[in-house]
């Protein structure tokens, strides 16, 4: 809002009192979108601040947090003698997003009215609230059915989405605040929080808060649960990632609360790949939970409780909740129509349901409560208050009958586009999990002592791996943090890198893998060639200082070492380079005019691997919709594709190691800069992409026609691969865009062909044509 309000101020008189309304802003001192409102107030004991209406905030009475107030949680218990005491909103403007909202005198405007809302009111009062809204609202009824009810308070938090961490911290601030009031009122209220990255940030910047939670946790009616650092999205990060997740977020829970948590809950993750059931067992979680099953656009998921069996054939038990996971369960008004309308099919003695608004944090409600108490005085064998580790673990011992088994990833069915959008975060997690492996590997090998650098990069990575975050649906000021943050992490990962030099460190690489087959080594150096493992490689300039070679069969984690050849070279390899061709002794390729690739012929497989042709870049125009970011339809990708047309082809660099076609392409306001590079001792080809990206909901794939005939394509997943159909009904098929890792291939036991690449998650096949997601272009929330 800048220097002009300054020095705003003003008085405001209610009910006999005067109101300060007043800038700058004081907390915290570094944050910009805070409004404040001060007040000297009187109250009797046994009252509750009310204050209606679309804000949020925090409350501080005699400069002591004392709750929280948004749309859905008006009410807050004042404690005290009944004295006079200063009262402080600090509301935020996260929401208030037209641009009234950059006015200060709008500002002001809006604070007037908050104060206009606000009133004292006593218990009685209150309990005469709740019984018109229960009356209105929820009708609690006797149960008719035998099905166990289980009710666990919950709150899940967005870390960023449509608001940036420092918004989120204020939000877990409020609804710990929230909880902790009603546990006051309501002795039988459990709550179970996930997200060990929520308990941190408690404990770093409120330790009176903290301090709070420890002693309810101390006495089990607040339960950590979750087991992760964050709610991490499952199918872009690595397998690493993925683990150390779930290392530090039981690690954080075991020394902070003494708790070992047992259950990976993850309600809103946007899909969960074929081996986390593997991972999740030898993690230590017993069992897995979500919803995020119930918004699928195509079919229903036909499990309650089952047991998920990963790639590999391991088993874990698992939840899917029938109702969604935020705010008032939809049922709430009679458990008997949830019961005869419910999609559930699978006959099972008891549900879990979580209650308490989330996404934005909130928590439960003095309504849900006071419901859920009636709930039970009508049926109170039928339901239950308690917590997510409890419920998982009674829910499972009362299931006599044999579990069914669902194989195979837990493919959800819509979000697609989150494999894509936002590409630069998703390239700078990719290799900012290669850094962390090469940096954790040689502080192991050298004992350089750098444990606690690493572990913060790590839960910094961790914390934008929540799935908001990584998928591309936040909002940009997350994402210009984020790329500082990185920048950051990056530069203390190279310094662990470069502190060590072993001796004659000129004629030494590390290698921080167990096995390899192909190494590109850099090397600043004069000389020509080097010898290694007793195989002779050439080098070849890539600018003024560096030259590379290509090294095959590198073995073992650790420093090896190799020697400039200076004689006996050897002869370069052979190979013919043209125009539009390129042969060696292993491929030759020939391209077409327009920058297609016509033919990849392999000479050992004696198979010409191109159906038409390759290396088109198509572009598909999206529909602007309310989850722009999230979704790509199944009309987009069926849809016909505009081409990018070449406009220059030209030779780039020659040597011995490869050589290069330089190919640029255009299409509307956008341009392609393309690198054909071929290595001359080898079966493969780099294609290297720069590209100048200036559409509006737009959608750019690389598509490749194989000729290879198999019935399913193998896709990287986080510790293994997974098989899926290539031969698909578009028109009712929800696998129309999936996720995976760094390749994808087409294999018919005999040949095949993939594509590796450094940075992209999103593919799709059809009848053979290997397509790659480059590129899109949402506008919300951009």
């Amino acid at each position: 809002m800048g220097d002009i309000i300054k020095d705003l101020q003003g008085y405001f008189e209610k009910d006999g009192k005067t109101f300060e309304l007043k800038l700058p802003y004081s907390w915290p001192a570094d944050t910009n979108d805070l409004l404040h409102i001060r007040a000297r107030i009187s109250h009797s004991e046994n009252t509750f601040l009310v204050i209606k209406g679309f804000c949020e905030g925090l409350i501080i009475l005699n400069r002591e947090l004392i709750g929280s107030v948004d749309p859905n949680h008006p009410f807050t218990p004042l404690p005290g003698s009944g004295d006079d005491v200063d009262l402080e909103l600090v509301l935020s403007r996260v929401h208030l997003d037209h641009w009234l909202s950059q006015n200060p005198l709008f500002c002001f405007t809006y604070k007037r009215n908050v104060i206009e809302r606000m009133e004292v009111i006593s218990r009685e009062e209150l309990k005469e609230i709740m019984e018109t809204n229960i009356h209105r609202n929820f009708r609690p009824r006797k149960l008719e059915f035998d099905t166990k009810f289980l009710f666990v308070g919950h709150s899940h938090i967005d870390l960023a989405w449509l608001w940036d961490f420092e918004t989120t911290y204020r939000k877990v601030v409020g609804t710990s605040l929230n909880v902790l009031n009603l546990m006051r009122e309501f002795p039988e209220f459990k709550f179970s929080q996930t997200q060990a990255q929520i308990y941190e940030w408690l404990e770093n910047r409120n330790q009176d808060l903290f301090a709070k939670i420890k002693e309810v946790i101390k006495e089990k009616k607040w339960i950590p649960t979750g087991g992760m650092w964050v709610e991490s999205d499952m199918n872009i990060p690595g397998l690493e990632s993925i683990i150390r997740q779930a290392y530090y977020g039981k690690k954080y829970f075991k020394e902070k609360f003494g708790v070992e948590v047992k259950v990976c809950w993850l309600p809103d993750t946007f899909g969960f790949n074929g081996n986390l059931p593997q991972i999740l067992k030898k993690c230590g979680f017993e069992y897995f939970g979500t919803a995020k099953l119930n918004a699928n656009d195509t079919t229903v998921f036909p499990y309650v409780f089952f047991l998920w069996e990963g790639i590999d054939g391991t088993k874990i038990r698992s939840y899917h909740a029938p109702d969604f996971y935020n705010g008032v369960p939809r049922f709430f008004p009679d458990l008997n129509v949830f019961w005869r309308e419910s999609r559930v099919k699978q006959k099972v003695p008891c549900l879990i349901f979580t209650y308490g608004y989330g996404d934005g944090g909130g928590g439960p409600t003095y309504e849900m409560l006071e419901t859920l108490r009636r709930l039970k005085e009508k049926s109170p064998d039928r339901v239950e208050i308690t917590d997510l580790e409890m419920a998982f673990s009674q829910s499972f011992e009362s299931l006599k009958e044999k579990l069914p088994v669902y194989k195979g990833e837990l493919y959800f069915q819509n979000h697609r586009g989150t494999y894509t959008s936002v590409s630069r975060i998703k390239a700078w997690n990719r290799y900012l999990e290669g850094l962390l492996k090469v940096s954790e590997a040689l502080n192991t090998v050298e004992n350089l002592k750098r444990e606690e650098d690493i572990e913060r990069c790590w839960k910094v990575l961790l914390r934008y791996q929540f799935h908001d975050v990584i998928a591309g649906t936040c909002i940009p000021s997350v994402y210009e943090k984020a790329f500082q943050d990185f920048n950051s992490i990056k530069g203390t990962l190279k310094s662990i890198i470069n502190e060590f030099k072993p001796q004659n460190s000129s004629n030494s690489f590390f290698h921080p893998d167990l096995s390899s087959s192909v190494r590109t080594i850099v090397l600043r150096t004069n000389e020509n060639a080097v010898k290694f493992d007793g195989r002779v490689y050439h080098l070849q300039k890539i600018d003024e200082t560096r030259k590379i070679c290509l090294l095959k069969d590198i073995n073992g984690v650790g420093w090896h070492s190799f020697e400039f050849a200076k004689k006996d070279i050897g002869e370069k390899p052979w190979y013919e380079f043209k125009e539009y061709s390129y042969e060696n002794k292993f491929i030759e390729v020939l391209l077409n005019e327009n920058g297609t690739i016509k033919s990849f012929y392999h000479k050992e497989m004696k198979c010409d691997f191109v159906k038409d042709k390759w290396n088109i870049f198509q572009v598909f125009t999206e529909k602007e919709t309310v989850w722009d970011a999230w979704d790509i339809s199944r009309e987009t990708i069926l849809g016909d594709p505009q081409i990018f047309t070449l406009y220059d082809v030209r030779k780039g660099d020659e040597g011995p190691v490869f050589c290069d076609l330089k190919l640029s392409f255009k299409h509307g306001n956008s341009t392609i800069d393309e690198v054909l590079r071929f290595y001359h001792d080898h079966d493969f080809m780099d294609l290297i992409l720069r590209i100048d990206w200036n559409e509006k909901n737009k959608l750019l794939k690389l598509a490749f026609p194989t000729n290879i005939d198999t019935s399913e394509v193998l896709y990287e997943t986080p510790g293994g691969f997974i098989k899926r159909s290539k031969r698909l009904n578009y028109k009712e098929a929800p696998h129309f865009e999936v996720p995976g890792q760094r390749w994808v291939a087409l294999w018919d036991g005999k040949k095949g062909v993939g594509i590796v690449n450094d940075s992209k998650y999103g593919y799709d096949c059809n009848d053979s044509n290997l397509r790659v997601t480059l590129l899109r272009s949402p506008m919300w929330p951009a």
